[in-house]
């Protein structure tokens, strides 16, 4: 897979990952080992969700079941997104762990400097300014407790 993102910048296709955290069997040293992996790779773009197992889906069965540590906390679907909230607990991980881990990839991967430097040359400053400031927005609002 490494080999394959090589590959493409090698050529000048600009390449993209998506990353899920959350799945089956997921611990706290799983998620550091994806992110790592993921900043191994030549991507220029990565978009990261929260695992979200949709009413109907096999991955919402084995939630209910709880497969591989999975722990369904709603049947609500208003808290079904993939960013900044989880609708489940695995293993180790509480909801904020998740939440937290998400936002924390989002920052150490795209303030590298030449992710930034990739991303203004291909937005322009003013996108980039107008962008920049919603992707901060998002990544440094506070993490709701579940517990509040």
């Amino acid at each position: 897979l490494t080999q394959a993102y090589k590959w493409c910048k090698e050529i000048g296709i600009e390449t993209r990952g998506s990353i899920m955290l959350g799945h089956p069997f997921e611990t706290k040293k799983t998620i550091e080992e994806t992110i790592n992996f993921s900043k191994k790779l030549d991507l220029y773009h990565a978009y990261v969700n929260i695992t979200t197992p949709y009413p109907g889906s096999e991955l919402y069965r084995l939630a209910k079941e709880g497969y591989g540590g999975l722990k369904l906390l709603t049947d609500d679907w208003s808290e079904y997104r993939r960013f900044g909230n989880s609708v489940l607990e695995m293993n180790d991980i509480k909801t904020t762990d998740l939440e937290s881990a998400q936002k924390r990839f989002y920052k150490t991967f795209y303030f590298r400097p030449h992710i930034l430097w990739h991303n203004l040359k291909r937005a322009g400053l003013k996108a980039a300014i107008i962008y920049g400031i919603a992707f901060f927005r998002s990544i440094y609002s506070p993490t709701k407790s579940k517990d509040n």
